[in-house]
């Protein structure tokens, strides 16, 4: 049982993640900063940064896993008698 909690939390943390990387899209572009989908798009020479703008989605996702993971095995820790 608290393997599936596990798991539900990980699911969770991904959909957070998920959720904040366009929560951060909506804000960059009210402050008209372009989404760096677009300024990847864009660029006239491919480097570093740029890499790193295409990935960073991935990263918000499996950063939310990991958390949602984490805080789940926390709150379900056995309680030693």
């Amino acid at each position: 049982m608290r393997a599936i909690k596990i798991c539900l939390g990980a699911f969770i943390g991904f959909i957070v993640g998920i959720v904040c990387f366009i929560a951060l899209g909506s804000v960059l572009s009210s402050f008209s900063i372009l989404k760096p989908a677009e300024i990847y798009r864009y660029a006239s020479q491919k480097s570093l940064i740029g890499y790193f703008l295409l990935f960073y989605p991935i990263a918000f996702m499996i950063f939310g896993s990991a958390v949602g993971g984490c805080l789940t095995v926390f709150l379900t820790k056995r309680k030693s008698d």
